[in-house]
Order: C-alpha cells, then structure tokens, then sequence
C-alpha cells in the first residue's frame, strides 16, 4: 500500500470524524470548505489530528509549508501536503 493510500485513509477517518460523512462519501476532489464545511481553523485541527496519528512534527513547518497548507482546497490537496511532509 502506498503513502498515499494510507494518509488518504488517516485523513479521510479524521474528516468522517470531524463532519460526520460517512467514509465512502468523502473523495478526493472534494471541496474542503464549500462541499465539507472545513473552514481554515478545522483544517488546521484536522491536520492535527492526521499528524498526531502519523508522527507528523507540525512545528517544524515553515513558511512555504504554512502557505501550502492554506491553500490546500481539496481533499487531494490535503492528502499531497500531507505526504510532502512524511517524506
């Protein structure tokens, strides 16, 4: 199983978690705000989330990555920020 594969499966739980879609209703071209309803502070919580669960150091992050993050619209996009910052 790819990175990939499993940092869509952690972020996609956290999403379900945090929305209450269930999990075969979240795909990757999803809007985080407009088709979710993930403004930018539960983002930021969702990505928390994701990065305790995969020992993910969001401290570390810098100005580039911050920026990224914000414009992060999709889960797709979420999932590739999230990989980024696995390797």
């Amino acid at each position: 199983r790819s990175i990939m594969a499993a940092v869509r499966e952690i972020l996609v739980d956290c999403i379900c978690e945090k929305t209450g879609y269930p999990a075969d209703s979240v795909g990757d071209g999803q809007a985080l705000e407009s088709d979710l309803g993930l403004d930018s502070i539960a983002k930021v919580e969702l990505l928390s989330t994701v990065a305790e669960r995969l020992s993910i150091n969001l401290e570390d992050m810098d100005e580039a990555q911050t920026e990224k993050l914000e414009a992060a619209k999709t889960v797709e996009d979420l999932v590739k920020f999230i990989e980024e910052m696995c390797v």
